[in-house]
């Protein structure tokens, strides 16, 4: 064990890794911050049983104490990051959502109304290497939703879009993947 990674001063304590910390702290009659660390080591070799543990003073003449010590079938959990630093709680994240509801996916209310009465759907899939992308968002409150089928074969240059809504109307404003060609012709309800 190494000062600093897997244990600290006894005094003051101070430590923080993914596999080590401060277990307890508090103070005694000399001093008002003393800590116990802990650390978690896993086996450097998971396919061996491990048949003793073997503790010895260090080179330097220091004294640790140790107060327990608890032995596992599996790997020390490392807990997941939060998601956001950059804000309030889930601000970060609404920010990520509505990228990639109104970015990416594409879909948006139309100026002026409310809970996808009617919905703008403009995708950008072909800005991915995407061809076929099922979609759905819904408004949990009004249960209003846009649910569509992107698909764009490459070898035809032609996009379908299936859609669906629980508005009155869809509005689609669809990019070309390649604009300087032009639409030859668009269909929609199957008509020209």
């Amino acid at each position: 064990m190494v000062s600093g990674k897997q244990l600290t001063y006894w005094w003051f304590s101070e430590l923080k890794t993914d596999h080590s910390g401060i277990a307890w702290y508090g103070k005694n009659k000399v001093s008002e911050g003393i800590g116990l660390s802990c650390c978690a080591i896993d086996n450097p070799d998971p396919s061996k049983t491990i048949a003793k543990i073997i503790l010895e003073a260090p080179a330097d003449n220091g004294i640790y104490t140790v107060f327990g010590i608890t032995l596992a079938d599996r790997p020390h959990y490392v807990p997941v990051n939060p998601v956001s630093f950059g804000g309030p709680d889930n601000w970060a994240g609404a920010t990520a959502m509505a990228a990639m509801v109104e970015g990416l996916a594409g879909v948006k209310d139309a100026p002026g109304t409310e809970a996808f009465s009617a919905p703008v759907i403009a995708p950008r899939w072909d800005n991915t290497t995407a061809n076929n992308v099922n979609v759905t968002i819904r408004y949990a409150a009004s249960k209003g939703y846009v649910s569509y089928r992107y698909t764009y074969e490459s070898a035809t240059g032609r996009i379908k879009i299936l859609a669906t809504g629980s508005g009155h109307s869809l509005h689609f404003h669809i990019k070309l993947p390649d604009a300087s060609a032009g639409a030859k012709y668009v269909t929609a309800n199957n008509k020209m």
